[in-house]
Formats: structure tokens, sequence, C-alpha cells
């Protein structure tokens, strides 16, 4: 699996936040040159600015060094990056993608209700 650099992750959330550089580094106190050095890889953030960095972007420090989350919340993580994500659709393109999510959730509960039967005619 390819390594996820710490650099891309701080451009793909502040992307999905919306936001430029001049408006991630005014929300977080910094100078838009700095966090040009950090998305550009040429300097990387104390670790203070690192906290201060996820808080702002919504997202756990070990997910933008790691690229994922080490916490048992990875479920939470899919979640969330799924939002993010969905927010960034045409609405039509939400609409197939919720009638898909809520397809599979039928095929899911169907099986699992199959399951139960079966375990209890046993």
């Amino acid at each position: 699996m390819a390594e996820i650099k710490f650099d891309k992750m701080v451009s793909y959330y502040r992307k999905m936040n919306g936001w430029t550089m001049k408006e991630l580094a005014e929300r977080m106190g910094k100078t838009e040159s700095a966090v040009s050095r950090w998305e550009s890889g040429t300097a990387s953030p104390k670790i203070k600015d690192i906290n201060v960095l996820s808080e702002v972007l919504g997202v756990d420090a070990d997910v933008l060094i790691f690229g994922k989350s080490t916490s048992s919340n990875s479920s939470s993580d899919i979640i969330s990056e799924t939002v993010e994500i969905m927010k960034q659709l045409d609405k039509t393109t939400q609409s197939n993608i919720l009638n898909f999510v809520k397809f599979e959730f039928t095929k899911a509960e169907q099986a699992k209700q199959t399951e139960e039967n079966s375990a209890s005619v046993s």
C-alpha cells in the first residue's frame, strides 16, 4: 500500500473544507506561506501546530500524519470522509449513491434476518 504523505493530507482536507491556503492560515493564526510550505512538503509544522491543524480541519492528527486513523474509530472516519465527498457531488449523483447505499443496507438486513431465522430453527 502506498504511503500517504502529510503534505497531501493537509491539502486534501483543506480542499474538502472548501478553503484556500490563506483561509486555512487565517483560521490557524499562521501565514499563507507556512501552509504553502507544509503542502509542498518543503517544511513541516511544529507538533503544537499539527494539533491545531487537526482541530481546524476537523480530522484526527493521526490521520494527517499517517494517512489513516490509528484509533478504533475507523468506521466514524469512513462515514465522515464519505459525507465530505458527498457534499462535493451534484444532487443527482448524491441521490444515486444514496439509493445504492439503501439497496446494500436492505440486502445486509435481509441476510441477517435469514441467518437469525436459520439459527432459531436449528
